[in-house]
């Protein structure tokens, strides 16, 4: 009988110790898995990683039609470039875009990091801007916030206060954002070649405005849609970079973690 019970005893701890191991080599296993799994490659980089040219591109594509059209139709593009004109209109809507585009990254759930207060400073400029831009609903006859703004600085806008000297404080933003951009890891957004798309537009506008000052304000009027669908690209590229949001069930003893 004591036999029986020992060789019980044993059996138990036998099948106890196998079970244990069993765990333990299923935990490895899973460590070893979510340890091995490859990141997600940015998209915001080129495959020998460097970062991705394609809004500076763009932005000189845009500037070259604009180019191409004073030349070959400029009464055209003298009536589509004018003030309160189709492409001013244009930049309205891309200006919104821009808005809810960044403001989707602000309120993005998770922790309250760095990308996404970032993300809420892009997007109050970029509605600031809008409010500007439209003279804060005069454009369209929406005196709500004008008049009163009118009545204290005496004009329903404030970028073109001070002889437009002030206009220079609204672009302040985007010198920040260029600097931001070229100092940042190639892996986080805005990159430098966000800063690169950035510079294209700023230098051109600088050199076009010096150089051309005869087409000075339809430049403007296009610097500004250019300026504007580069910042709904960097927004539409972010969006685009993030990993997509899984469940994970984990097990005890695995090393994988829920994604935030």
């Amino acid at each position: 009988m004591n036999r029986q019970r020992g060789a019980c005893s044993w059996a138990r701890r036998r099948v106890s110790t196998s079970a244990g191991a069993r765990m333990i080599d299923t935990a490895k296993a899973e460590t070893a898995v979510c340890e091995s799994r490859p990141s997600m490659p940015s998209r915001n980089v080129s495959a020998d990683g460097r970062p991705s040219l394609v809004g500076a591109v763009g932005a000189m594509v845009g500037f070259a039609g604009f180019a191409v059209a004073v030349v070959a139709a400029p009464d055209a593009t003298a009536r589509w470039t004018a003030k309160e004109a189709a492409i001013e209109h244009i930049s309205h809507v891309v200006l919104v875009v821009a808005v809810g585009a960044w403001t989707v990254h602000a309120l993005a759930r998770g922790r309250w990091t760095r990308p996404r207060r970032l993300a809420s400073l892009i997007a109050a400029w970029c509605l600031v801007v809008l409010g500007e831009e439209v003279q804060w609903g005069a454009v369209y006859e929406l005196d709500g916030i004008a008049a009163p703004l009118a009545a204290v600085v005496g004009r329903p806008d404030l970028h073109n206060a001070w002889a437009g000297a002030s206009y220079m404080l609204f672009g302040l933003p985007v010198v920040a954002l260029v600097v931001f951009g070229w100092r940042a890891p190639a892996a986080r957004l805005p990159d430098r070649g966000d800063s690169a798309a950035l510079l294209v537009v700023m230098g051109v506008s600088l050199v076009g405005t010096l150089c051309f000052p005869s087409i000075e304000a339809q430049l403007d009027e296009v610097s500004e849609l250019v300026l504007y669908s580069a910042l709904v690209w960097m927004a539409a590229r972010r969006r685009a970079d993030d990993p997509p949001r899984r469940s994970v069930r984990t097990q005890p003893g695995s090393s994988c973690r829920r994604p935030r």
